[in-house]
């Protein structure tokens, strides 16, 4: 974007008739330093009011006033200028008149100055941030300066004495000799210069001049951090610093230059700030100097060395007046924000100049920041460790200077240390050492406190191992000792076992792999038999349900492990463990429920059948596990780990199966599954696992149908209806694939449950079957309709037929599903048509109408995995060999289809290769191998 040659005049012309208020008010504050540097009464006093009215100048300066302004912050401004004015009034008074003035006039006069700097505090904090643009920081500054404020109060002694008129008129004639500042370039007077508090008549000027920003530096800027940015609460020891030049600042930027040039017009910029302002005019032509709106006809950028040396200097000489100022602010030490401001300015020097970590070590300013290390507050000995710290960085002289500092910090820790507080903050902030020291050798009061410290503190992942080696042994050893499951009266032993249990089950859960970690002198790991065995035996009714708890949640980390999961089933099955573990099942915490449930299901993977016959010889097992639909207000965790239990547990076990038959559970189950089916599973969190365990539970009957006792329950409460309808309604992946494994388990019983129909003459049996079936005649008075698939009469409620129950619709719009699970169980259950005991042509005839082959292609083309090819291509062939041309037309036509048969016989397992050739030749699209075979010696 260009800009034209008159636009230059907007950098100075944005001038609005309130800018003279910050001026006004910088100009007023200005006096009143000087005034009260100058009173020999109550110096203290004084000299800490004058802080504030410094600190507030510095916010002030950071204000843009233009057109702009909000009405409310003009008048924020005015009642500033007014208190000011009254304050600059009673200082230049008590300045002059002090020898006149008796106590009680002293005295009012600190009082009317205490009000001006509350209500200029105030003020400051109503002024809105989009006063200070881009200066966060101002607004933050000008809060804290208020909240410092706020209780502030200024007390004059009544002793304190007023000093001769000789004295006064000396330092009068000091503030006079003042004025007489040095403002050329090049002579600089270091003795003589002015405070930097004090504005000359030339940087007034200048800040008029620049009203859009009067503030010329910017505190968080490094490279242009001068001495009038520091130590804002010390102001009377600025007659350390060097004045600021007007020429050592760029125009455009407002900030001290790195590096000066000089354009055609002779101004003089920083060189990145003039290259940007020429990267503005889309016409060399048009190119004007900023400042003086000459056009320039050269963009040709001359260094100015001498200006640049002269800024180098003043950058140096202005660096060793801050470290000094620090250095005196650190000795007075008067306010917390005195030091953090010297500190701070300290770490600023050192960072943008290494060699000034010389001159801070010089002057003896380790000593002096060792004791701090002890300072009340918490964020100045931080700091203090920060900067000491970067002393000593990459520098074996700052190393061997530190040294007397480090043996002083140890101290002071081990001072700390007796307190456990202490401990407890150190171990927060990374320091562990004290916290596992007390916890291995402590008292056994001092290990309980510190165990229950570790337990509170958050783990990072640079301390986990180191605390998990450090402290697993001492933690084992509180939850083995013998004596400590002794109760007591005061019940301390077995709290203590409580949080030691609590703080090892965290580190494990944090995913550390500790079964290697050694816990006791014998040479015992987390996962062997001893370990394992002594948790395992302490999980029953007449231990605290907390320590249970954390007990089962240590078990659950192990068994993640290969040596340890072999280690807890082990002891599981040989031991009582597993009872214990069932009848906690029905305890009065239900968080305890829970956990025993998750560890059972857990263990059901390695002893299922062991826990299934255990937990129907438990009494009142397993039907309480399954709670009647009307007396569950809300679905919670336990509903649904106790159904996902039962389902879980091995499908093929009678003797389960048999117990939800006898208990009347599967009424249960059922109207449970119908009462989710009309309210969803969004009415809890845990809604969709307990229907899922409501599902699995039916789904685990079908597995031992040959019972006559099942096979009757599945018919009465018609599975086959009630596991299509799942199959295809918007629950969860899951069910679905549970309902097709539901069906297939039923369907493979409908070719014997299929009957030829019995003669009868004196009515006609009425069924409802498929379209597509059969009818014969018996006689003149008797129809019946006869399964094509089946060959008898079937229905979806007797024999489980698929085709009476309009199941192979359902089925085939699951091969369509992303989940690979659930379209395998939908394949499993249409190869249940195919069967050589079925009538297989009449079942490709109905799948072909179906297009059931288009969906079979489709999986093959769309997935990889092995186990799908090999039931999509068991399909495939017996489509091949059993429907004639139009199958085998229908499948070549998938030109994508031959290239899949290649690859799968080219990579494929045996299986997968053998059918995959047997496809191949029977449409003729076997490659030659001829070609392909290679011979090596």
């Amino acid at each position: 974007m260009s800009i034209s040659s008159s636009d230059w005049s907007q950098l100075r012309d944005d001038r609005s008739p309130v800018s003279s208020l910050v001026e006004s008010l910088l100009s007023g504050i200005s006096e009143i330093i000087n005034s009260v540097v100058c009173i020999q009464v109550e110096r203290e006093t004084f000299t800490e009011i004058g802080c504030y009215f410094y600190r507030a100048s510095a916010i002030i300066m950071e204000l843009h006033i233009n057109w702009n302004t909000p009405t409310s912050t003009v008048e924020v401004l005015q009642s500033m200028c007014r208190r000011v004015d009254m304050a600059k009034s009673f200082t230049i008074k008590l300045e002059k008149n002090t020898q006149n003035l008796q106590y009680s006039e002293v005295r009012n006069i600190v009082q009317q100055l205490e009000e001006a700097v509350k209500s200029i505090g105030e003020n400051l904090s109503l002024i809105p941030l989009s006063v200070y643009r881009d200066q966060e920081y101002a607004e933050k500054a000008a809060k804290s300066l208020s909240k410092d404020i706020k209780d502030v109060s200024f007390v004059v002694s009544p002793s304190q004495q007023l000093e001769p008129k000789q004295k006064l008129t000396s330092k009068w004639a000091l503030r006079e000799e003042r004025k007489q500042i040095e403002t050329d370039l090049y002579s600089i007077n270091v003795d003589v210069s002015a405070e930097n508090l004090w504005l000359s008549d030339e940087t007034k000027s200048y800040l008029t001049d620049i009203q859009e920003r009067p503030r010329i530096l910017n505190k968080h800027d490094s490279k242009s951090l001068s001495a009038g940015s520091s130590l804002t609460a010390l102001p009377q020891l600025a007659q350390y610093m060097e004045p600021l030049y007007e020429t050592f600042f760029c125009p455009l930027t407002k900030r001290i230059m790195d590096d000066p040039v000089t354009v055609e017009s002779g101004e003089t910029y920083e060189r990145t700030a003039i290259t940007e302002w020429f990267d503005k005019f889309a016409d060399p032509e048009e190119i004007v100097c900023p400042r003086s709106g000459q056009k320039l006809k050269s963009r040709i950028l001359s260094t100015n060395v001498a200006l640049k040396a002269t800024i180098d200097e003043w950058k140096e000489r202005n660096e060793a007046a801050r470290i000094k100022v620090a250095r005196a602010a650190l000795s007075l030490a008067s306010t917390e924000n005195m030091v953090l401001e010297a500190i701070d300015d300290l770490r600023n020097v050192c960072k943008n100049k290494p060699y000034n970590k010389v001159q801070v070590r010089s002057i003896g300013m380790i000593p002096l920041l060792t004791n701090f290390l002890d300072y009340r507050s918490r964020n100045v000995r931080y700091v203090t460790v920060e900067l000491l710290r970067q002393l000593a960085e990459d520098d074996e002289e700052g190393k061997s200077l530190d040294a007397f500092a480090s043996e002083k910090a140890d101290q002071i820790l081990r001072n700390l240390e007796r307190v456990a507080n202490n401990i407890k903050l150190m171990a927060e902030n990374g320091y562990w050492e004290p916290l596992l020291t007390h916890l291995v050798e402590g008292s056994e009061e001092m290990r309980m406190e510190m165990a229950s410290y570790l337990g509170e503190i958050v783990l990072g992942p640079d301390s986990k191992t180191y605390v998990a080696e450090r402290a697993s042994p001492a933690l084992i050893q509180m939850i083995m000792v013998e004596e400590m499951f002794t109760q007591t009266s005061h019940n301390e032993p077995m709290n203590s076992t409580n949080e030691a249990a609590t703080i090892l089950a965290n580190i494990l859960e944090s995913g550390l792999e500790v079964e290697n970690f050694q816990v006791n002198t014998h040479g015992h790991t987390m996962a062997s038999d001893y370990m394992v065995y002594n948790i395992v035996t302490r999980i029953k009714n007449s231990t605290p349900d907390d320590l249970n708890i954390n007990l089962i949640r240590i078990l659950l980390c192990l068994i993640k492990f290969p040596k340890g999961s072999g280690t807890v089933v082990s002891v599981v099955k040989e031991t009582e463990a597993s009872y214990n573990l069932i009848e906690l099942i029905n305890t009065p915490s239900e968080e305890l429920g829970v956990a025993s449930i998750k560890l059972l299901i857990t263990l059901s993977a390695f002893i299922g059948h062991t826990l299934s016959d255990r937990l129907c010889k438990t009494k009142g097992q397993p039907e309480s596990l399954i709670q009647n639909p009307t007396e569950i207000t809300r679905i919670t965790e336990k509903h649904a780990v106790s159904a996902s239990f039962l389902a879980k547990l091995p499908h093929q076990n009678l003797t389960l199966n048999l117990a939800l038959i006898n208990s009347n559970t599967i009424p249960t189950v059922i109207r449970s599954i119908s009462q989710i089916q009309m309210t969803g599973t969004r009415s809890s969190r845990y809604a969709s696992a307990y229907f899922e365990g409501l599902v699995g539970i039916l789904v685990r009957l079908t597995m031992t149908l040959y019972d006559h006792q099942i096979l009757f329950t599945a018919r009465n409460y018609n599975f086959v209806s009630v596991l299509t309808e799942l199959l295809t309604r918007s629950f969860t992946d899951e069910v679905q694939k549970l309902s097709a494994i539901g069906l297939e388990n039923l369907s493979k019983q409908s070719i014997s449950l299929s009957r030829p129909p019995r003669r009868k003459k004196t009515k006609i049996l009425k069924l409802i079957f498929f379209r597509k079936c059969i009818s014969i005649k018996l006689s003149k008075d008797e129809t019946f309709l006869l399964c094509p698939i089946h060959g008898g009469v079937c229905s979806s409620q007797d024999t489980f037929c698929l085709l009476d129950a309009q199941a192979v619709e359902r089925l085939l719009v699951c091969l369509d599903h992303e989940n690979v699970e659930v379209i395998e169980a939908a394949l499993s259950a249409l190869s249940t048509l195919l069967d050589d005991k079925v009538n297989v042509d009449k079942s490709i005839s109905l799948l072909s109408e179906k297009h059931a082959i288009r969906h079979v292609l489709n999986v093959v083309k769309e997935h990889k995995e092995e186990a799908l090819w090999q039931k999509a291509f068991w399909m495939i062939e017996r489509f091949l060999m059993k429907g004639g041309d139009e199958s085998a037309s229908n499948i070549s036509s998938d030109k994508l289809f031959p290239a899949t048969l290649v690859s799968a016989f080219h990579h494929g397992d045996d299986s997968t290769r053998r059918m995959a050739e047997r496809i191949l030749r029977h449409l003729n699209k076997m490659p030659d191998l001829s070609s392909t075979l290679t011979f090596t010696k």
